[in-house]
């Protein structure tokens, strides 16, 4: 019975304008699902001075990550069977509602739940965007494009809680969360009236089948070159960070952040691109929301280890032998650090204790600079003009 199902031929390719108007609605939709990771970080305190519930705060930004995270692998698989803009267009429905309703929680109870639908619905938004810059995209540009729209993504995870912060203080800690509402009304606008393709449903025996697919090793690891390369980049920033001491300047914390920043942007959007091209067309979904789901996955386990850590090793203290009488230019300039000294300064160089920030906007337009269309044609075996098999898709 699936025999009869075939993979239908590329449709013509999108106008430039069309092209354009697709990809603005995605750079306006994928951010919200990370702008609402963060923005309600700055008014936590505020949230739980209102409604209580403080022995819960934590779970108002978990059960938001946790849903994102779960929702990924369903989201790219309806994609596929029924079309990404349905699924795109739901997605943002289901976001909508969450937002709207967690401006009206009155309990902890009730927020930490509609937390957890909206970040169903930011789930949906941002593997569904991911996949259809595949789709409208051809791949000599695909790199500029996932580049520009980690960039945004980045912008807005940081501006997030500075946006939480703002509305606590003038406004209302609800507004933070109704903020999202406006932006995701304007997505959906362009998103119905451009209808798109009607895609076959897959016969029932595939539903379950190919979420977890078997890439094909020969086309998978011709994108090694940058992988590597951003992973070992990667590492020397680990081991920069690694370094800071209480006399770190702000100049020396920026540096080994860029480099750090810089080797993640390489992997990044370079991975997303190759295992895209690796899968075949009516799984691109489902390979676009594995990349996603384990890269929530891992930072979920990252913030896990780095608390547990925290727990085990507490803070070094520095202290004064008893008895010291004199303090040397060593002791002076330890209790004292140098002007333009940053955080560094306050905390010692324990690596249990060590919080990183990373620039995801140099981290993007890193994966911007080194992995468009000439250099990705070359590492991934496409001669110059040839097309993948899914280069265009029909809005």
């Amino acid at each position: 019975m699936s025999a009869a199902v075939t993979d239908a031929p590329a449709p013509p390719a999108l106008s430039r304008g069309r092209t354009n108007l697709v990809f603005g609605t995605i750079v306006l939709g994928m951010p919200l699902s990370a702008l609402d990771r963060t923005i309600v970080a700055t008014a936590l305190p505020t949230i739980v001075g209102d409604v209580g519930g403080a022995g819960h705060m934590s779970w108002v930004v978990t059960s938001y990550i946790l849903a994102e995270t779960v929702a990924t692998v369903p989201a790219g698989k309806f994609g596929d069977l029924f079309g990404r803009k349905p699924v795109f267009q739901l997605s943002v429905a289901v976001f909508i509602t969450g937002s709207f309703f967690c401006g009206l929680a009155d309990s902890m109870g009730a927020l930490i739940a509609v937390r957890a639908a909206q970040g169903v619905g930011g789930g949906g938004l941002a593997v569904t965007a991911t996949a259809l810059v595949a789709d409208v995209i051809p791949l000599r540009e695909r790199g500029r494009y996932q580049g520009a729209l980690g960039a945004v993504f980045g912008v807005t995870t940081v501006t997030g809680p500075l946006l939480g912060g703002l509305f606590t203080d003038h406004l209302s800690w609800r507004w933070a969360l109704y903020v999202t509402v406006p932006p995701a009304l304007v997505v959906i606008v362009p998103a119905a009236r451009h209808p798109g393709p009607r895609r076959p449903v897959a016969p029932p025996d595939r539903l379950p089948g190919r979420a977890v697919h078997r890439p094909r090793r020969r086309r998978l690891f011709r994108g090694r070159v940058f992988t590597i390369a951003g992973a070992a980049v990667t590492g020397v920033g680990m081991f920069l960070l690694s370094t800071l001491d209480q006399r770190t300047t702000v100049l020396v914390q920026s540096v080994a952040m860029f480099v750090l920043g810089a080797g993640i942007g390489l992997v990044t959007q370079v991975l997303t691109i190759v295992m895209q091209h690796t899968a075949d067309y009516r799984d691109l979904g489902s390979a676009t929301s594995g990349v996603t789901f384990f890269r929530n996955l891992g930072s979920s386990f990252g913030a896990s280890i780095a608390e547990a850590l925290r727990v085990v090793f507490p803070r070094a203290r520095p202290h004064r032998p008893v008895g010291a009488r004199r303090r040397g230019a060593r002791s002076r300039s330890a209790d004292h650090p140098p002007p333009g000294a940053g955080a560094a300064a306050r905390t010692p160089a324990d690596p249990s204790r060590t919080e990183v920030r990373i620039p995801g906007v140099g981290a993007e337009f890193s994966s911007v600079s080194f992995s468009d269309g000439r250099h990705f044609r070359k590492i991934s075996g496409f001669p110059d003009g040839k097309r993948g098999r899914f280069d265009r898709f029909r809005w």
